[in-house]
């Protein structure tokens, strides 16, 4: 006897869930009426209750709760086919991998996959990939031990590639923590810094981060801080505050890592500003204060800003500009002008060689 095939089989699973769904009561969410005004205009509601403090709110859990026992039951008849599609997915996935190394100093950079392991540990190796001598950096598998839920989104080397920063979120909400590992000991230093994106930019000194820490009800990036090792997080320094809640906020470190940079975008405009990662109490300036419209980014090279601007080019042009000198576009230099029929998305700057991303047709 011929086996069913698998769309036969899906198709008579959903049917067996129908049939279950409409013999067992689904639970209901109750109304609870919420009242906006806006422009005039009255509006209601009666499922706000449902995202109000919905982490903490016993009520909100209990109905989250009950819609997952629901599904649960609903479903409990599904549980070995589910459990099939779940390890022929696994078994296509190579458990044991690693990512591309990339060179910086004296030291080769990646990451890797081991077979039965759920998390990346990422590692090094000195002078040549060729070396038996490998050093682990951090183990993500054994930071996630005893946490329900664990992310890290972002990892960073000192300068002198003695201290390795990386981010942590533990209660999936993409509010990480900010930790520090001395790599000539092994310890971890005791700076936690919480509720940032994740990103930091290490100034020369190896001792000066600057992060991007998050509003605690919106969650939107919008301040910049500048923390020193070894000290408390609640003397660090704010350097940057957005007052405009339609723009997001990074700071990162320029290619070169010459800068510290930091990013401010909208919908159509942006603006970017930086300041020597040799000198971390300076100023922040601006390369171009923000104009209504114009979007740009900018990498620094051999001295001059290489700027990818839409200012009159819809599809973007690349130009130059001497770092330091004035931010007027009056004198700025094309170096890749704009085409009508040729999108400019994107530039990357390398010793030798810019390499261009665009798109046409």
């Amino acid at each position: 006897m011929q086996a069913d095939s698998p769309a036969s089989e899906i198709k008579t699973r959903i049917e067996e869930q129908q049939v279950s769904m409409k013999t067992n009561q689904a639970p209901t969410a109750e109304k609870r009426p919420h009242v906006f005004k806006e422009h005039g205009i009255e509006r209601v509601d009666d499922y706000h209750w449902l995202r109000d403090d919905s982490r903490e709110n016993p009520d909100v859990l209990a109905y989250l709760n009950a819609e997952n026992e629901y599904t649960q039951k609903v479903m409990s008849d599904s549980e070995a086919f589910t459990d099939r599609i779940y390890h022929e997915i696994i078994d296509r996935i190579v458990q044991n991998d690693e990512s591309v190394p990339y060179k910086l100093g004296e030291y080769w950079y990646y990451s890797k996959y081991v077979e039965g392991k759920e998390y990346p540990i990422y590692a090094r190796k000195h002078g040549s990939l060729q070396s038996t001598k490998e050093e682990v950096l951090i183990d993500v598998n054994a930071l996630a031990e005893g946490h329900a839920y664990y992310a890290s989104n972002n990892q960073s080397i000192s300068h002198d590639h003695n201290l390795y920063g990386f981010s942590e979120d533990t209660v999936s909400r993409r509010q990480y923590n900010l930790r520090f590992k001395d790599l000539r000991t092994g310890e971890m230093l005791p700076d936690v810094i919480e509720n940032t994106t994740g990103s930091m930019a290490w100034a020369k000194d190896n001792k000066t981060i600057f992060y991007t820490r998050k509003h605690p009800k919106t969650l939107l990036p919008h301040q910049v801080y500048r923390h020193e090792l070894g000290t408390s997080v609640a003397d660090d320094v704010l350097v940057y505050e957005e007052a405009d809640n339609t723009f997001y906020v990074t700071c990162y470190t320029s290619r070169s890592n010459d800068y510290i940079m930091i990013y401010t975008g909208a919908t159509t405009l942006t603006e970017i500003m930086y300041l020597s990662a040799d000198e971390p109490t300076g100023e922040f300036q601006s390369v171009l204060p923000r104009e209504d419209k114009h979007e740009y980014t900018v990498e620094d090279f051999d001295g001059d800003w290489i700027i990818k601007t839409n200012w009159q080019a819809l599809n973007s042009r690349v130009m130059k500009a001497a770092i330091g000198e004035s931010t007027d576009k009056s004198n700025w230099q094309e170096v890749i002008p704009h085409r009508k029929e040729v999108l400019l998305e994107d530039i990357d700057i390398f010793k030798d060689f810019f390499v261009v991303s665009e798109r046409s047709n």
